[in-house]
């Protein structure tokens, strides 16, 4: 783990071998074992490569919203819609297969 010289997270998430590169490579390979493990063996496997990298200095990223009119990380975000995608993986559901609120 490193920071620039200005203190600024953008190089480590974003950049070739950043956080959102490698974390996209770890879902394709978690994508392609999908069809050969069962569900339970690959949340072991999502777990011991994917999560893992997730957890790893994420908690060095940006501030604790304490209320919505807080500002929202676009990295934190960036990250959140990766995690989404493997939870949707291991899920098998897709971003349509969301449920609508309804207005009552």
């Amino acid at each position: 783990m490193s920071i620039n010289d200005k203190q600024k997270w953008s190089v480590q998430i974003r950049d070739p071998g950043g956080l959102i590169p490698t974390l996209n490579k770890r879902l394709f390979l978690i994508r392609r074992l999908k069809n050969q493990l069962g569900k339970s063996a690959l949340k072991k496997v999502a777990e011991s490569i994917y999560i893992s990298k997730l957890r790893y200095g994420t908690q060095l990223l940006g501030k604790i919203r304490w209320n919505e009119d807080d500002p929202k990380s676009a990295d934190l975000g960036s990250i959140q819609v990766t995690f989404n995608k493997l939870a949707r993986l291991i899920s098998n559901t897709k971003i349509k297969d969301r449920k609508e609120s309804k207005i009552l």
